[in-house]
């Protein structure tokens, strides 16, 4: 009679315990849904941000191992320009192939990127500091904060859920020793290199102050096999970014880092977070107080460690957003009027393999967020009150931010009428004129004839990246070489962006455009 009471006792214990877990991933899912609402109702929504949305779409239609597109015609490797997102163009070409519009590949890669990132650092920290309701509130701080939404149209800095698994599989090898999660956890990292090589950057700082504060040492040796995996799967990338680099003469100077990197004041202006400062604070507070008392005299050392990582992982993030100088009201703040403070970030532009192509210091705080993240859920993980849970979760939620304004990407019965005549022509490539590079209204016009052109696929000698031929900003400065293109492309001249004609037959013509053709 006691033991099927007993029993019965621990079965309703586990089956509370289930039902609680159920309704924290219940409530992170449905906060998380919220706050891309939009995108939700309408996946062919993006942020109406920049421009990057159409960009993105266009770069999430070339998928496989090719790093060729049909921009910047004749020149090859142009995906290698920018963020390459193989993985989201493969897990959102269902999407698009069932609705029919390349369009929805960015909202997809949104809502996915939102709950993916999400459901990865919930269980991470349910893990590290066993409260799934702090780690709930600690996953909704971050991911509603502006540090967060300050991308919600840079997708390659949104999806973040496959260098965060990667990341946790590896360190979670530094504990358990269990060699298939290394071996996965380097082939998730290799695989994040084909969609975007910067958080490769930030899943190496993890890790690297992970095994510092574990109290052995790994066995490097079995480092060896994972290592040479990782190498395999990111050498084609790697090679295609340094052929760019090589073919151009190219690199980001120091100068353009300084440019892109926050200075003190935007930590509480362009980044100010409220509800996720006044967890963090109240989380500290907690920590100093009394995190370590209520634990076990045996768990006192492993959480002091933890803790220890996260504050480290948070200052690395921090000083790294800053870029190579320090500043102040984005001017470089110098000592007697003359010497700039140097920062970490100008060593490591110098020292770090390939750090000297990436052009955004800033994006490092997307590091601070994950730690911050981590040391809420941590701090709050001695709530269990009904009310504390609900108040801290409401502070999370009033005091972040969600998708607030978008724009509809079209569908092709909705796209400019020659896109759709040049869908039907068979003519290998297409210069439209007149042909625009960065800055101002020029960008806004590439990226949409980028869009359109994955509904008529034909190679384009425009484009728009995060890089750009030298030959296209000549070639943008003297219409008669954009016209010249008559020999060997259809000439698409949009009348109400210029007064200049060409010659040649005219194969189209409409309100807006004119097509002139060798053909």
């Amino acid at each position: 009679m006691f033991s099927y009471k007993f029993r019965d006792d621990w079965g309703k214990k586990l089956q509370s315990k289930e039902v609680v877990q159920i309704l924290q991933m219940i409530t992170l899912l449905a906060i998380l849904l919220w706050s891309v609402w939009p995108m939700v109702t309408n996946l062919s929504r993006v942020a109406d941000i920049g421009n990057d949305g159409k960009l993105l779409s266009w770069i999430m239609s070339h998928r496989g191992v090719s790093f060729d597109a049909n921009v910047f015609y004749p020149h090859k490797n142009v995906l290698a320009y920018s963020d390459m997102l193989k993985i989201s163009g493969l897990v959102t070409w269902p999407f698009v192939k069932i609705l029919g519009n390349p369009g929805v590949a960015s909202g997809v890669a949104l809502v996915l990127g939102q709950i993916l990132t999400g459901l990865v650092l919930f269980e991470w920290w349910k893990k590290m500091f066993g409260n799934g309701w702090s780690a709930v509130i600690g996953v909704t701080a971050f991911l509603l904060s502006k540090i967060r939404f300050e991308y919600q149209v840079h997708l390659q800095m949104w999806g973040m859920q496959y260098w965060l698994v990667g990341s946790w599989l590896v360190g979670s090898w530094f504990t358990d020793k269990k060699i298939w999660k290394l071996y996965l956890g380097a082939i998730l990292l290799g695989l994040q290199m084909w969609e975007s090589p910067l958080p490769i950057l930030f899943a190496t700082t993890v890790l690297i102050v992970w095994a510092i504060h574990k109290p052995q040492i790994p066995n490097l040796k079995k480092l060896l096999l994972p290592l040479i995996i990782f190498g395999i799967i990111v050498f084609p990338v790697v090679r295609a970014y340094k052929g760019v680099s090589l073919e151009f003469g190219y690199e980001r100077g120091i100068r353009e880092a300084a440019q892109n990197s926050i200075s003190i004041n935007e930590l509480w202006e362009r980044f100010w977070c409220p509800g996720l400062v006044v967890l963090l604070g109240v989380a500290i507070i907690k920590l100093f107080r009394n995190a370590l008392s209520d634990l076990p005299l045996n768990l006192r050392g492993r959480r002091k460690r933890e803790l220890l990582t996260l504050m480290l992982i948070f200052t690395i993030g921090l000083v790294m957003s800053m870029g190579p100088v320090l500043k102040w009201q984005d001017k470089t703040v110098k000592i007697l009027g003359k010497y700039p403070v140097p920062l970490p970030y100008a060593a490591a532009y110098y020292l770090v393999p390939g750090m000297n192509a990436f052009r955004v210091p800033s994006r490092w705080l997307w590091v601070v967020g994950f730690a911050a993240s981590g040391l809420i859920a941590a701090g709050l993980g001695n709530i269990h009150s009904k009310k504390s849970i609900v108040l801290c979760l409401l502070i999370g939620i009033v005091g972040g931010t969600k998708i607030l304004k978008t724009v509809d990407l079209p569908s092709f019965d909705k796209i400019p009428s020659v896109y759709k005549w040049l869908a039907g022509q068979e003519v290998n490539c297409v210069i439209e004129v007149p042909v625009y590079t960065w800055g101002g209204r020029g960008e806004v016009i590439e990226t949409s004839r980028m869009y359109y052109s994955v509904f008529h696929q034909k190679n384009l000698v425009n484009g728009y990246s995060g890089f750009i031929p030298p030959n296209i900003y000549s070639l943008a400065k003297d219409l008669q070489s954009q016209f010249a293109y008559i020999d060997q492309c259809d000439v698409v001249v949009h009348k109400d962006e210029t007064n200049a004609r060409g010659q040649g037959n005219i194969v189209y013509e409409d309100e807006k455009t004119v097509v002139y053709s060798h053909r």
